[in-house]
């Protein structure tokens, strides 16, 4: 019997020493933002094992007078490994809108400048290193804007879905060989939706099983706006489904499960979320109780919790700040969080790394470049490890304030609906025409600053609910165990 309950105590112990380092971690995550004198907005991020790498557009990267690509590869604590600009040396603006990682390397898209207001959709791949391995420019309509938005590949092909505009914008399916990059595919969808002077009309998409599934923003009349939701197929570029929303725009889309999608957005000025069915049929919609704001992104966790970010002025100032938040898949709101200060602040992107944890991105002329504030904006990466339980305050005397994720109690989460409303969508095999661009890739120095956590006021972590579990099991063991050696009172 003695050897009985040692086994159990035992165990009891190895449990123990898992819970504490858990319980005493004091690593409460980071906030580190990257710029010069200028507007930076390489706000867009895609994590790499555990690595966070960094892309948008950047104008005090480089010394070309405008707007150039930018990417840099973060460790998971922050240090920048890498940041490096790129510019046309044709001349011309570059911007980054969309990337995928890859085993071999990053694909990386946007557009560049030609002249005329003309932008051609602009495909580049590089090396994990940063080095610059090839790029091609897409030019399907001449005189036209076109920029890459989604991009996605698999063993054999890469498929992209641009914006174009030819008279309205349009949306450009693009299915090319994987090798050789030889064209295989191309098919343009029109809609009345789409047919007014709206930029970013694909706004996010993610690819499951060879279907895309993107969210769309569409106008149908001036000053108008409806949601649209499409499903491509990557085999033929065939759409598969689609329904619309009037009164609204979507920005984000997530799968929660095989059945339901996550998407997020805006409507009435509003930030809003909603679940659908596998028809696209609303499940739920609500809308965040704020003074005004939107929406940006959506990511989903391994227990189908739901983390948004975006913008939204909170307190009535008129100026915007980050918020990030976490809802239930029932739609209820488990926490509301903001990172802003005395000026505008704009979440951008937030991916979930595990059950706790996100890295989420975006822009700020609060914590920004000394002298700028205000004025120019900078780009954030914020990395938050756990659910902190209250406010997440980190140090840096830089910024002339500590940054805060302030937990904030009095927002809500409010039922809404959306106006189903049914565009017919036209079918269009197009023409395309590649060619190579030459882009220069040169090291930046763009100044960091990083925020750390404040020691001073720990923030208590929840235990995990595996190990609730685990040491509820235990306790059972440990009871059934004594019961069996009764004492004589109760024979």
């Amino acid at each position: 019997m003695i050897k009985k309950y040692a086994i159990v105590f035992t165990i009891l112990v190895f449990l123990t020493m898992l819970v504490l380092p858990v319980i005493n971690c004091d690593s409460t995550g980071w906030f580190k933002t990257l710029g010069l004198s200028g507007d930076d907005f390489a706000k867009f991020i895609l994590l790499d094992n555990g690595k966070i790498f960094v892309y948008g557009r950047s104008y005090s990267a480089g010394s070309g007078g405008g707007y150039e690509g930018f990417i840099a590869l973060l460790e998971p604590n922050s240090s920048v490994i890498w940041q490096k600009h790129i510019q046309s040396t044709d001349g011309g603006e570059v911007r980054f809108l969309a990337a995928l990682n890859t085993s071999d390397g990053y694909y990386v898209g946007g557009d560049i400048s030609v002249g005329n207001d003309v932008t051609d959709a602009l495909l580049v791949k590089f090396d994990k290193s940063g080095r610059l391995l090839w790029a091609k420019r897409m030019s399907i309509n001449t005189y036209n804007v076109e920029y890459v938005k989604a991009i996605f590949a698999d063993e054999n092909y890469i498929y992209l879905l641009i914006n174009g505009k030819p008279w309205g914008y349009e949306v450009y399916f693009v299915k090319l060989n994987k090798t050789d990059l030889s064209l295989e595919q191309i098919a343009q969808y029109y809609s009345e939706a789409w047919n007014r002077d709206r930029d970013d009309v694909v706004h996010k998409a993610f690819l499951k099983n060879g279907v895309i599934y993107a969210v769309v923003r569409g106008e149908p009349y001036e000053g108008g706006s409806c949601i649209v939701f499409l499903e491509i197929s990557t085999e033929t570029g065939k759409i598969l489904k689609s329904r619309s929303y009037s009164y609204g725009a979507g920005y984000s889309i997530a799968l929660l499960n095989e059945t339901t999608r996550v998407f997020v957005g805006v409507s009435s000025n509003h930030p809003i979320i909603g679940l659908l069915n596998s028809d696209y049929r609303v499940i739920w919609v609500k809308y965040f109780n704020v003074t005004k704001g939107w929406a940006s992104d959506v990511s989903v966790d391994r227990e189908g919790n739901i983390y948004v970010i975006g913008s939204a002025d909170v307190y009535g100032s008129g100026f915007y700040d980050t918020f990030i938040a976490k809802v239930s898949p029932k739609g209820n709101l488990i926490w509301f969080k903001t990172v802003g200060g005395s000026n505008n602040d704009y979440g951008s992107q937030i991916v979930v790394f595990n059950t706790n944890g996100y890295v989420a991105s975006g822009h700020t002329r609060t914590f920004t470049y000394a002298g700028d504030e205000g004025t120019y904006s900078d780009f954030f990466i914020l990395a938050d490890m756990g659910n902190y339980i209250g406010d997440l305050e980190w140090i840096n005397n830089d910024y002339g304030e500590n940054v805060t994720l302030n937990t904030i109690y009095d927002v809500t989460l409010v039922n809404t609906h959306l106006s189903w409303e049914s565009y017919y969508l036209s079918w269009y095999v197009p023409t395309i025409e590649f060619a190579d661009v030459n882009l220069e890739v040169s090291d930046s120095a763009l100044e960091e600053h990083l925020a750390t956590p404040n020691q001073e006021e720990p923030v208590p972590i929840p235990i995990p609910e595996t190990l609730y579990t685990a040491l509820a099991i235990v306790i059972i063991i440990t009871a059934t165990i004594a019961l069996r050696k009764r004492p004589r009172i109760f024979k």
